[in-house]
């Protein structure tokens, strides 16, 4: 889910003390992320990981395609770097 992927990549970014700005802007969706997930999707999207749709859903719920988790990826070794 995409949710407990924010989970995961804001957990690397943690561990690796990368410092994101966060802003206060929400997804329309917010409600559907659950509490554990919220400060972790967030930061992801601060952190120019993961985007929202085109509508400013998040999504939560929903599975990454491959194409998806590939820029993932390929997102956080940027920061990472």
């Amino acid at each position: 889910k995409r949710q407990d992927m924010a989970v995961m990549i804001a957990r690397i970014l943690n561990g690796k003390n990368i410092p994101v700005t966060q802003t206060a802007e929400v997804f329309d969706d917010d409600n559907s992320i659950s509490d554990y997930a919220k400060d972790a999707v967030y930061k992801v999207r601060d952190a120019g990981i993961i985007n929202g749709y085109n509508n400013n859903q998040f999504s939560p719920a929903t599975s990454l395609t491959r194409a998806e988790a590939a820029t993932v990826i390929i997102k956080l070794l940027n920061v990472l770097q």
